[in-house]
């Protein structure tokens, strides 16, 4: 009987230690995304003739209209020009930088362009301008001379200029851009599309330099006086910049920028119209684009504070809901599908309230949104007689 019994202890003993000591699951999590509601759609008003696009500054190109063929941009080629230049002999703002001294080619050069009736700034021998006066010759009246006076005196030559360029706007992802054989756009070898200006136009309004220049109504040119900037949508709906162009070959473009406030937050919107029937023309078809450009953002709730992402459940019943910690709100184009990463990390019992269990991050339009998840109650450990009653 003694034996009996003490087998019997033994036996328990052992049931105990192992009920004790057993491995116990791992608490199961169940992730809960967030829902986030339907975007309305905004119609935008395209307009009737030519190709055109959409884009912001952070949120790159938005929407196209018509077939995105090239054709020749005009004075906007300038804009490539300023930041080539600005690429080879920077600038930071508050500088004029160095001097540039008029040649005789350069006064050549300014004869050639009004023979063929093209946009000039007068220059003459030994007249002395900063590389600041030259970038605001080229962008406010829009000087065909100045533009080709300037990418010689930065790159030596305009063949040297046409390979730096060509570079400078692969780099951008200007795939359907052909820079030809001047640095004015007076030329139609200088070839592009709406899609890929919304792209140049996005970089140049990064510039601090450039951004400042387009912006201007006037300035003051060595040996001339002053300057008028032919972009008469200044100041018009938060119309900033930033480059007209027309010629014969190119019909009428615009490529504009404009700041917009959509829930507090400022956007630079970029509008690019091609081909139209008149330089006026793509001027005034570019206010419906940027007026609309409020209705065309959305405030979007991605994630309340509070708010249930999740769950966390044990074998033994104890169990507590994953609670966001954060709001995440974004402004986000109609439309837009977009894409937060959530993950719930491993948890182990015990675990008190408020334990970090997970994020949610949401990387969209150069911004990084996050929230952490958090326990909202405390995940305990199984009892002795849980363990004791549940063997298995």
């Amino acid at each position: 009987m003694i034996a009996t019994g003490a087998a019997v202890i033994v036996l328990v003993a052992i049931y105990v230690l192992y009920v004790l000591l057993r491995p116990l699951s791992p608490p199961k999590t169940i992730l809960l995304p967030p829902v986030i509601p339907a975007q309305v759609q905004v119609n935008i008003p395209w307009p009737a003739d030519g190709q055109a696009a959409f884009g912001a500054t952070d949120y790159g190109l938005l929407a196209i209209h018509n077939q995105q063929t090239p054709t020749p941009t005009a004075s906007i080629a300038k804009v490539i020009a300023a930041l080539v230049v600005l690429d080879k002999k920077p600038l930071s703002t508050g500088q004029q930088g160095p001097a540039i001294t008029m040649t005789a080619a350069d006064v050549a050069l300014y004869q050639n362009y009004v023979a063929n009736d093209g946009s000039v700034v007068p220059v003459s021998t030994g007249q002395v301008i900063s590389e600041y006066q030259a970038l605001q010759a080229m962008m406010l009246p829009s000087a065909n001379n100045i533009s080709d006076t300037v990418a010689i005196w930065a790159y030596g030559s305009l063949a040297a200029y046409r390979t730096a360029a060509n570079e400078y706007v692969k780099k951008l992802g200007m795939t359907q851009t052909t820079v030809g054989s001047d640095a004015s756009g007076f030329s139609p070898s200088t070839v592009s599309t709406a899609r890929d200006l919304v792209l140049l136009g996005q970089k140049a309004m990064t510039h601090p330099v450039l951004s400042e220049i387009v912006g201007q109504r006037q300035a003051e040119f060595p040996g001339v006086g002053t300057i008028y900037n032919v972009d008469t949508l200044l100041g018009n709906s938060g119309v900033r910049g930033i480059k007209t162009g027309n010629t014969d070959e190119a019909g009428g473009c615009f490529l504009g920028a404009a700041d917009i406030t959509v829930a507090g937050k400022k956007i630079t919107v970029i509008t690019a119209i091609m081909a139209s029937s008149t330089r006026g023309q793509a001027l005034r078809d570019t206010l419906p684009l940027v007026q609309s450009a409020v209705s065309q953002f959305q405030n979007v709730h991605v994630l309340n504070a509070g708010q249930v992402v999740g769950r966390v459940t044990t074998e033994w019943g104890s169990r507590t809901d994953v609670i966001a910690k954060d709001n995440v709100d974004t402004i986000a184009w109609s439309g837009t599908a977009l894409s937060p990463k959530a993950d719930l990390g491993s948890i182990k019992a015990p675990a008190t309230a408020g334990t970090t269990v997970g994020k949610l991050q949401l990387d969209y339009a150069g911004t990084s949104y996050s929230s952490t998840f958090y326990t909202k109650d405390t995940l305990t450990q199984p009892t002795l007689q849980w363990r004791l009653t549940h063997p298995l």
